[in-house]
């Protein structure tokens, strides 16, 4: 060919026949879209891309004739790589509106728009390309063949280009987001139905394929398929030699032989190795065509990514058997008890189920008593027992040290077996709290705090004790809650005021000193009983700044009362078990005391006779540096505790109160009988100051001062002041001063 012949126009080429319909449409090469209104220009089109190759491939040239069908085809075929576009067809600027169709409405950004016109004038070359985002234009009357395949490979390739990197961006985006969900897969099995659908997705081929699973060791042990989809769905949960697809079979096994990835027409087997000891896997998904360096790269990827899950779940598998499993005796731990009550909440339908704590009666000091290694026998006696009532599907759950628990069906946890429980031998002292969930209001999961209230109800009547759930309690629970929350706020609002109830000299009738009693004024003018915040308080732990704040207002009011009289008056406070267990409270005390400028003699402390015990010797140390710093001690609603008289003894006690309890009985029964006599025959004895609480009748004092008892207080004297009403009443006579 000359060279003037090259330079010709392929417009003007012969035609025999209409080449559109030589077969260059419908292969699998890079699709090439023509829209013109102009047939003879396509027929030549056809005719000068007959024999054009991209590479090893061809194209598939398809064709619309309109703007409308052009429009058409790209929404139906979003992967054609180029559109040589005719600017006029059925108006001036459908070619335009069209580029603007594509770019814009179907947001197709990698079609490589190629414009052409036949009347250069309608659209200008540089005002086009510089305001619209196209790639060429020409002349038709200057596009040569020649520069119809330089114009046509430089577009593919582009196009090529830009589609794998916007596949690997899409492919990226996919593996981070694969990465965060394969973190969060909490079995192997969720593991490998996550890995088969990224893989797919990653490939962009339909979610066909399995997921083999093999003991990493490397030994001849059975490969079972842990996830399927599609046409092998069928074999999920099967060994692999349960499948009849013999290509599928080939690349699984040659893949977990090789320990690499392998390729077989029609399918691809990716390998994925696990963590030391742990399951290597292998994914073979159905794929059409090989795979694209940016898919083989994009894979590799992926596949780094799923190893690190994989070791991820293993570390997960080896975490849960931390959390949910305790180790010395191979029983599920507190975690696993409420992840179960959990499950219960989740699965409605499900069999009535039954809660119980079992708790063993003074450990602490057995173990301390016996040594350690003793504890541990006992505790594994009492698992035992625990397992021989209780069998599975019941389950058998150490909440912590000595507290158990049992969860199963009702009918599982029999009234036989909680008597068996409870008689478990001589050595085995055992409390326990039943609580049937289908009684409980709430849900499973809630049911455990509910179980402990029950079963320290159960504890506080003594040992091998038992205690049932009844409806209504959680009633209860709440309104502790409440008030306990209530308490802490009333507290830094200074809502607690101490009132003070005189204490009388029984042989004069003046007023000597005042015990100093907490009260809960609210806001809106209602008082909340003693009997109900105390114990709250010595519950939560607020009875420290509970405490603080009563002896606090104490040293004042001994200051104030001080100053009226003329002479050092004693104000009494109670100090609870925490407060005697902190060694800061010496401390406290003498802060309060240089504060308000009294004596240590001025505040009386007074603590139960159960309290001292309870805390044995250090009790007694922290009484006597209490004592020396000048302190008076004195024993609370002495009787009605369980101290005996040696241990009495040791305490550097002053003064001792008899329980109003004791003091009811005066009149009512015979006097040698009266444990109020005993008492101060004992205080006699023991050289103590006797104060007895609860006086309500003339009687009752005449009696309490025939036989020697010094001072009193009670509402025959005076109920709790306000400390003006206190001081007004200590303006009165001595005569009048201990009158109601």
């Amino acid at each position: 060919m000359s060279s003037d012949d090259e330079k010709q126009s392929f417009s003007f080429a012969p035609e025999a026949a209409d080449p559109r319909a030589a077969g260059l449409t419908g292969g699998h090469g890079f699709k090439v879209l023509s829209v013109d209104d102009d047939d003879a220009f396509q027929r030549t089109l056809a005719y000068a891309l007959r024999d054009f190759r991209f590479g090893d491939q061809s194209i598939d040239l398809m064709f619309a004739q309109s703007m409308q069908q052009g429009a058409r085809m790209l929404t139906q075929h979003p992967d054609i790589a180029v559109v040589l576009l005719d600017v006029v067809m059925e108006s001036d600027d459908a070619g335009l509106r069209l580029v603007r169709a594509a770019r814009e409405t179907l947001g197709n950004q990698e079609l490589r728009i190629v414009l052409l016109t036949g009347q250069p004038g309608m659209a200008p070359m540089r005002d086009t390309i510089a305001s619209l985002d196209v790639n060429d234009y020409w002349n038709k009357s200057e596009l040569t063949a020649e520069r119809l395949v330089s114009t046509l490979t430089v577009c593919l390739r582009d196009w090529r280009q830009i589609t794998a990197i916007n596949r690997a961006r899409r492919g990226l985006q996919l593996i981070v987001e694969a990465s965060n969900s394969m973190l969060y897969s909490h079995s192997l099995r969720e593991f490998c139905d996550r890995i088969l659908a990224y893989v797919t997705t990653l490939l962009e081929v339909p979610c066909e394929g399995l997921v083999c699973v093999v003991d990493g060791t490397g030994q001849q042990v059975p490969r079972h398929i842990l996830a399927a989809a599609g046409c092998y769905a069928g074999y999920a949960g099967r060994d692999i030699a349960a499948m009849t697809d013999g290509h599928a079979i080939a690349a699984l096994n040659e893949c977990l032989a090789t320990r690499s990835d392998v390729r077989i027409e029609g399918g691809e087997a990716l390998f994925l190795a696990g963590p030391d000891g742990g399951p290597d896997c292998a994914v073979f998904v159905n794929s059409p065509h090989p795979l694209t360096e940016t898919e083989r790269e994009l894979l590799n990827v992926f596949t780094s990514h799923a190893k690190s899950g994989l070791m991820n779940l293993s570390l997960v598998s080896r975490l849960d058997q931390v959390a949910y499993h305790d180790a010395v005796f191979n029983l599920p731990n507190r975690n696993a008890l409420i992840r179960s009550l959990r499950a219960l909440r989740d699965a409605p339908g499900a069999l009535p189920h039954t809660l119980m704590l079992v708790d063993i009666d003074d450990f602490s000091r057995s173990n301390l008593a016996l040594g350690f290694d003793q504890g541990d026998l006992l505790l594994r006696e009492v698992v035992a027992l625990l397992q021989q009532h209780f069998p599975r599907p019941v389950q058998v759950a150490r909440l912590h040290d000595d507290l158990f628990a049992i969860l199963g069906p009702t009918d599982l946890i029999s009234d036989e077996s909680i008597a068996a429980l409870s008689d478990g031998g001589q050595h085995i002292n055992l409390s326990i709290a039943r609580l049937a969930l289908n009684d409980f209001p709430g849900a499973p999961d809630d049911a455990l705090p509910m179980a402990s209230l029950v079963l320290k109800q159960a504890k506080s009547r003594g040992y091998r004790q038992y205690a049932a759930y009844a409806p209504g309690q959680e009633a209860e629970m709440t309104r502790r809650y409440t008030l306990s929350r209530e308490l802490r706020a009333a507290i830094l609002a200074g809502e607690i005021r101490i009132m003070l109830q005189p204490q009388v000299d029984l042989n004069n009738g003046r007023i000597v000193g005042a015990e100093a009693l907490a009260r809960w004024f609210r806001p809106d003018g209602s008082v909340v009983p003693p009997d109900e915040f105390i114990p709250v308080a010595e519950a939560n732990g607020d009875i420290i700044a509970l405490g603080a704040v009563i002896l606090r207002q104490a040293a004042s009011a001994a200051r104030e009362l001080s100053q009226h009289t003329g002479a050092p008056f004693r104000v009494a406070v109670n100090v609870s078990a925490l407060q005697l267990a902190r060694g800061s409270l010496l401390d406290s005390l003498l802060e309060a005391c240089a504060s308000e400028g009294i004596s240590t003699r001025q505040i009386e402390l007074e603590v139960t006779e159960t309290v001292a015990m309870q805390h044995g010797g250090g009790a007694v140390a922290q009484l006597r540096r209490l004592h020396e710093a000048g302190f008076p001690i004195a024993i609370d609603d002495f009787g009605t505790g369980f101290s005996s008289l040696a241990y009495l003894r040791e305490l550097p006690t002053t003064i001792l109160k008899i329980d109003r309890c004791f003091i009811s009985e005066i009149g009512r029964i015979g006097d040698e009988a009266a444990i109020a006599d005993m008492i101060l025959r004992l205080a006699k004895r023991l050289r103590l100051t006797t104060i007895a609480e609860g006086i309500e009748t003339a009687a009752q004092q005449a009696w309490l001062h025939a036989r020697g008892c010094d001072l009193g207080q009670g509402y025959h004297f005076a109920r709790p002041l306000a400390l003006e009403a206190l001081i007004a009443r200590l303006a009165a006579p001595a005569d009048d001063q201990g009158a109601e």
